[in-house]
């Protein structure tokens, strides 16, 4: 399968033509069909249009997990505005100075600004001083394009901020060239149901969010936004609405284990799940499967590059459980010398924002995106992830790998969730620590503790330092916060 040039705005009249009046987007209170869906986030555009906002403007957007989000995200795209997505638990303009983009219009449903907002729900401010009411119609308007649709889909489309888990975030722009490519190859090799009903648990101005949205666009599924993503309340909407899949992170998809069994909740209706984001261990990964009756289809990708790898529901279970899958057929993927996995293809990012050193310093003059992740590919092509070259520690000249040392502790019984990493130390380099959290109901001393780490790990891999923790800290996008947990070993 060829790249394609086609802007959003084409795919989207492209599902309208297919699934017209199927329903696209709900939530508890409105929904909006795919033809409604597109007709509204044309008069969204109108009005973005009319305010001063058209191809390559700069758009900063409170992104919250919601169909108004999505819908407004969608109608900059339409415009081509180039848009970056700010985490709704912060404050939107703080957060604007803290990641240094200087956006012409700030779009936002923060309460503080709600009062000055001519129509209620949102507000557009320029650069200029001037305030605008921006509101998504619960009757969706049937409008035509007062606006050039002619965008350039290979230039900045979308700016998302990686979440800073191992160090300061960056900007990653993605083009609608770079975003819909991966969705029409992810979709040609990764199996989706058209009666598929999915429930939007991922925080949206992160690529896990962004992405799988279009991906079930793409695909003609139906999705739900729930108000909460609480899961006990996210579990009620699973039975509710009969949702069947619940893409994701591992952290979430083991709560919702945890619920599931402390409930008795039955969720007979989900069948299968995305799952990437994280490293999940094959233990994790089986007790996931058997306790919410789903099959978990492996994905491996990044903020630089949506989407890498992929495992379908056909592979076996061994082979999902100890892999991230295949190669997807648009990347092309190779493993260097040390290790690090590279890969090639359309959905590799534009660059960082503003940051042409780093950009370079990332994606080589061959167009390879050096990943920073380390693994190995096995007889059958598929890919095992091992570890992240900033996540080896170098104790006494020897590397470990964080990943394999965590994936050993998480085989103990008792062993909920894990994070390991290294500290400086004056005579060694570095030192392994362990951040442990015990499973519920689990008694285990120190020395027990000690005892039972010493038959899976070498005299290296052995944390020197031990901390309990009730719950690992986590970024938004749901990944081990280690930089926090860093802080808490000084």
């Amino acid at each position: 399968m060829q790249p394609t040039n086609k802007r959003l705005i084409e795919y989207f009249q492209d599902a309208v033509k297919e699934y017209g009046n199927k329903r696209y987007l709900f939530d508890e209170v409105s929904e909006y069909s795919y033809g409604e869906a597109y007709n509204e986030a044309i008069a969204v555009a109108n009005e973005l249009y009319g305010f001063g906002i058209k191809e390559c403007s700069l758009v900063a957007l409170r992104t919250t997990r919601s169909i108004d989000s999505e819908i407004i995200l969608t109608a900059l795209q339409f415009l081509g505005a180039t848009v970056a997505l700010f985490d709704p638990h912060s404050d939107i303009e703080e957060s604007v100075k803290q990641n240094a983009f200087n956006p012409q219009y700030t779009i936002s449903n923060e309460e503080s600004s709600r009062d000055i907002a001519a129509n209620g729900g949102w507000i557009v401010k320029c650069d200029s001083g001037q305030i605008y009411g921006l509101e998504v119609s619960r009757t969706p308007r049937k409008e035509n394009l007062a606006f050039p649709a002619q965008t350039d889909v290979k230039s900045p489309a979308v700016i998302i901020f990686t979440s800073g888990s191992t160090g300061r975030s960056k900007g990653v722009v993605l083009t609608q060239y770079s975003y819909m490519n991966h969705v029409r190859h992810f979709c040609n090799e990764v199996i989706y149901d058209k009666d598929d009903i999915a429930i939007m648990v991922l925080p949206l101005n992160h690529v896990f969010g962004f992405s799988v949205v279009y991906t079930w666009f793409y695909s003609g599924c139906e999705i739900f936004f729930p108000k909460s993503t609480n899961p006990d309340y996210v579990a009620d909407c699973i039975e509710k609405y009969k949702i069947t899949r619940l893409d994701g992170v591992p952290s979430y998809a083991l709560l919702m284990c945890e619920k599931k069994q402390k409930n008795s909740l039955g969720l007979k209706s989900l069948r299968s799940s995305l799952m990437g984001g994280a490293p999940l261990s094959p233990e994790q990964f089986g007790y996931i499967e058997k306790t919410l009756g789903i099959d978990i289809e492996p994905v491996y990708g990044m903020t630089e590059c949506i989407a890498i790898t992929a495992a379908g529901k056909r592979a076996s279970f061994e082979k999902r459980a100890s892999g991230v899958g295949n190669f997807l057929a648009m990347c092309e993927g190779k493993i260097l010398a040390d290790g690090e996995i590279c890969v090639k293809a359309p959905s590799v990012m534009w660059g960082y924002w503003n940051d042409a050193k780093t950009t370079a310093e990332v994606v080589d003059a061959d167009g390879f995106l050096h990943t920073g992740d380390l693994g190995y590919l096995d007889n059958d092509g598929y890919l095992h992830v091992s570890g992240r070259k900033k996540d080896i520690i170098i104790c006494n000249g020897t590397n470990i790998s964080a990943i394999e040392v965590e994936n050993k502790i998480l085989g103990l019984k008792g062993i909920k969730d894990v994070a390991v990493f290294g500290l400086p130390d004056r005579i060694r380099g570095e030192i392994p620590v362990a951040a442990i959290v015990y499973r519920q109901g689990a008694n285990i001393s120190y020395e027990e503790l000690q005892d039972m780490l010493c038959t899976v790990l070498n005299n290296l891999e052995i944390p020197k330092k031990i901390m309990i923790l009730p719950e690992l800290p986590l970024t938004s996008s749901g990944k081990k916060d280690k930089q926090t947990l860093k802080k808490k070993f000084e």
